[in-house]
């Protein structure tokens, strides 16, 4: 039997879904949410320091559990990532494809190609004569110390992901997509409000923007705003895209800052399905506890 520490992290909590697999079978075990026991920045959120303290309490989780093996995985928020899609012609060599990726990355990226880990996805769209890829770049030191992260909690780094690839394999895993539709996620945070788009079961694209601090507007005020400005947005580009397939949307909502209500307010705003995660996980997750913990389980369902 493996156990397994899967870790998402939001703008005032980092959450830690532990699973039991045997067999390819998981089985859930528990959830929990901790305080930074630091402030929250979002520069230096994994900065060694930063990693210690969090590795601590980690640590007294799988003692208390009385875990001797552990297999850790990290979903990292999108904006600790660098993403870029990448016009790639279609059957010329692969090393003419390299020195592409190579070019256009290293005009992108602050700092030099050699800092980051470069992943090819799975995110590839054709249009005539190319076809666009998402490239994602994550710089080397946030790896070292999420590799320390697993070292402090006497674990090892099984898998390491990002938000947008790791809500992409929870759609997958739990059945969610529909062939008919095309999915938008809202992510709810206290300080940031993230929409992620999924064109015919893959990852399209993202907005990221600020809710705080808070002006003249509320809370959810600042939500509603920027969801029906997200939307706006996807439908449009939805509309442009040549394999388009029209206006036909579905919305779910979680997040660490998301409510009965909020979501209620979201739903009255929007003529489409709206949908928040209950009832498509897992059995014993009570009330909207799976709105801040299905990042950490996206990673590992």
């Amino acid at each position: 039997m493996t156990n397994i520490f899967s870790l998402s992290f939001s703008n005032s909590n980092f959450h830690i879904v532990h699973l039991l697999e045997n067999d390819g079978q998981s089985q859930l075990n528990s959830l929990n949410s901790f305080n930074y026991p630091f402030s929250f920045n979002f520069e230096s959120l994994f900065e060694k320091q930063h990693i210690d303290a969090i590795g601590s309490i980690i640590k007294e989780q799988k003692d208390n559990a009385g875990i001797d093996d552990l297999s850790v995985m990290v979903s990292l928020p999108i904006n600790y990532s660098l993403q870029k899609k990448i016009a790639l012609p279609i059957d010329v060599e692969q090393t003419v494809i390299n020195e592409q990726v190579q070019w256009e990355l290293s005009h992108y990226l602050p700092g030099q190609l050699s800092e980051y880990k470069v992943i090819m996805t799975e995110s590839s769209f054709n249009f005539t004569g190319y076809n666009e890829v998402l490239f994602i770049c994550i710089n080397k030191e946030i790896i070292k110390n999420i590799s320390l992260l697993a070292q402090l909690c006497e674990g090892v780094l099984n898998k390491l992901s990002v938000e947008n690839l790791t809500m992409e394999n929870y759609l997958n895993k739990r059945n969610l997509y529909n062939p008919n539709k095309n999915q938008i996620l809202f992510n709810i945070d206290t300080l940031q409000f993230v929409t992620h788009f999924y064109f015919a079961g893959k990852y399209y694209t993202s907005y990221s923007e600020n809710i705080n601090p808070l002006k003249s507007n509320t809370f959810d005020e600042k939500s509603i705003k920027l969801s029906k400005e997200h939307f706006l947005n996807i439908k449009n580009l939805n509309e442009q895209l040549p394999f388009g397939k029209g206006n036909d949307l579905e919305i779910f909502v979680y997040g660490q800052a998301l409510t009965d209500d909020l979501f209620n307010i979201i739903k009255e705003n929007f003529s489409c399905t709206v949908r928040d995660f209950r009832d498509t996980a897992y059995s014993d997750v009570n009330d909207m506890d799976i709105a801040q913990y299905v990042e950490a389980l996206g990673i590992c369902c």
